[in-house]
């Protein structure tokens, strides 16, 4: 497997630390964001709205190769791993969200198997950041993702336009180890 230059001197800084008798314990942070769909409300409005009754909502599953350095991070040991999403609602709704993270489709409906982060739906924007085992994800080769939860509009339904959505960036935050 080809390095670049910065994994290369990272990787050699980390062995250099390793082989001192009192070499500090380090660990670095990484960020790694997931190409998450927002959500078309259009798609759950009936008659040009959302209703005040809850409305199912579950997004198509997604899926994102896992290579190069996400996949060497996600196979060697991890600190800590945590999922992210911040989510903004441009309209007067409430409801939930999970956000599923998975390492297979079918995973994606087995809540021990896979990352799930519950989400309270409300306008505006919010982040709702969970603690997960990485065990989840080691030796991933992909992910596989998806939305899925309830809606409900607010009086008489909430009206919804051509580019009102939910928008949701989900993240990856990994801690690893560099020395040992």
């Amino acid at each position: 497997m080809r390095r670049s230059g910065w994994q290369a001197m990272l990787l050699a800084l980390g062995m250099a630390a390793c082989s001192l008798p009192d070499a500090p314990v380090w660990a670095v942070d990484f960020f790694f964001p997931i190409d998450f769909p927002d959500i078309d409300l259009n798609d759950y409005a009936v008659a040009g709205e959302i209703p005040p009754i809850d409305v199912t909502l579950a997004s198509t599953p997604q899926t994102q190769d896992i290579t190069g350095l996400l996949e060497e991070f996600l196979s060697d040991d991890l600190n800590a791993l945590a999922a992210e999403v911040v989510t903004g609602v441009p309209v007067d709704i409430t409801g939930t969200l999970a956000v599923v993270i998975a390492t297979s489709p079918t995973r994606l409906a087995f809540p021990d198997s896979s990352i799930t982060v519950q989400i309270a739906v409300a306008q505006g924007t919010d982040t709702t950041r969970v603690d997960v085992d990485p065990a989840l994800v080691r030796n991933a080769i992909a992910l596989y993702y998806q939305a899925r939860g309830t809606l409900r509009g607010s009086g008489a339904g909430t009206p919804v336009g051509p580019g009102d959505r939910i928008r949701l960036d989900v993240n990856l935050l990994a801690n690893y180890q560099v020395s040992r």
